[in-house]
C-alpha cells in the first residue's frame, strides 16, 4: 500500500516488495486526518502507480484510492462514490482516459449488513470493477459481543454471495488502540488479544471459522446463541447512495432537523457509515495509526 504523502509515495518502485501482485492506493483520501488527498491531487499522482505496473510487465494489479464515508473534516466529497467519480473525471480531464485501476478499494464501518451490501453493490455497479473492502467492522462502543457476531455473520454471508466482491478484511486484528472502534471495551471488534503472544479472541475464532467453513468450538452460551440466530433477510434492490444521501451533510444536516428527529437521524447515519455512537466521523490526528501493508 502507498498510504499517502508520507509513506512510499516518493519511492513507489522500491517500496513494492518482490513478488507483490497488487498495490493499494491512498488510504481514506477524503478524510483530512487520514491521507488527505483530493481527487485532483490523486489523479496527478496516479501515473506513478501506472509506471510501477508497467515496469512489472503489467502483472501488478492496481487498487484505486480507498475513500470511506466522511462525516466531518473531509477533503473533497464526503460520499466515497462521489470522491471516486471526481477522481476518474480528473483523470479524464488530464489524460483523456480513466486512470488505470484494476479494482476499487474502500472501507465501511457499520453495524448494518443491509447498508453494507447496498454500498458495495452501488460501487460495483457504478465503476464496473471488482471491489476490495479492505476495512470493515461494527464500531460498537460499549456494546455486546453478540452485536459484533451478528454483524460479522451477516456481512460475510452477504459479501460471499456477491461476485463483485473479490476481497474483504476485518479491521482491526488488534483494536485496543482504536477508541473509536470500541477497542478495549465490551463488544470490541478485536480478532486478537493484547497478550504476548496474542491469541485469537472469541470473535477471532468465529472469523476464522466463517472463513474456513469450520465452526468455532468452545464458545460461551451467549456467543453460541448469536451464532445460531437466523441471518437477516437482505434486499438486493436498494441503494446506499439514495438511502444515505442526507448524511453527506454531516453536522449541518443534523442541525437542520427538529431536536426530536435528531436521534433517529444519528442512528441512520451511523448505519450508513458516517459515524458511530451518535457522532459523525471526525477522527483526531494520531487516533488511527499510519499503516503500511506489504502485500
Amino acid at each position: 500500500m502507498i498510504w499517502g504523502w508520507c509513506c512510499g509515495l516518493d519511492s513507489i518502485n522500491s517500496s513494492i516488495p518482490a513478488g507483490a501482485t497488487a498495490l493499494l492506493g491512498f488510504n481514506e483520501p477524503n478524510h483530512a486526518e487520514e491521507s488527505n488527498i483530493s481527487p485532483q491531487q490523486a489523479a496527478t499522482l496516479w501515473p506513478q502507480f501506472e509506471q510501477a505496473k508497467q515496469q512489472r510487465g503489467g502483472k501488478l494489479r492496481l487498487g484505486s484510492p480507498a475513500p470511506a464515508p466522511c462525516g466531518a473534516s473531509c477533503n473533497g466529497p464526503s460520499n466515497p462514490i462521489d470522491w471516486l467519480t471526481a477522481f476518474y473525471a480528473a483523470c479524464n480531464q488530464m489524460y483523456g482516459r480513466d486512470c488505470e485501476t484494476d479494482f476499487i478499494a474502500t472501507h465501511l464501518y457499520t453495524c448494518n449488513a443491509q447498508y453494507l451490501q447496498w454500498f458495495l453493490n452501488d460501487i460495483a455497479t457504478r465503476f464496473k470493477r471488482p471491489v476490495w473492502l479492505t476495512e470493515t467492522a461494527c464500531p460498537n462502543n460499549g456494546g455486546a459481543l453478540g452485536n459484533q457476531i451478528s454483524y460479522m455473520r451477516a456481512a460475510l454471508s452477504a459479501m460471499d454471495a456477491m461476485p463483485s466482491v473479490e476481497r474483504y478484511a476485518w479491521f482491526a486484528p488488534h483494536a485496543d488502540a482504536f477508541a473509536w472502534l470500541g477497542g478495549g471495551q465490551a463488544g470490541s471488534p478485536s480478532l486478537l488479544t493484547s497478550s504476548s503472544p496474542p491469541q485469537l479472541t472469541t470473535l477471532g475464532r468465529i472469523y476464522m471459522g466463517l472463513a474456513s467453513d469450520r465452526p468455532a468450538e468452545g464458545l460461551s452460551d451467549d456467543a453460541a446463541a448469536a451464532m445460531r440466530a437466523p441471518l437477516p433477510a437482505l434486499s438486493t434492490t436498494g441503494s446506499w447512495s439514495e438511502a444515505c444521501a442526507k448524511c453527506t451533510g454531516g453536522a449541518a444536516a443534523l442541525a437542520s432537523l427538529a431536536q426530536g428527529e435528531q436521534p433517529a437521524f444519528r442512528q441512520h447515519c451511523s448505519d450508513c457509515g458516517f459515524g458511530q455512537s451518535g457522532a459523525f466521523w471526525s477522527r483526531a490526528a494520531g487516533e488511527r495509526y499510519i499503516r503500511k501493508i506489504d502485500l
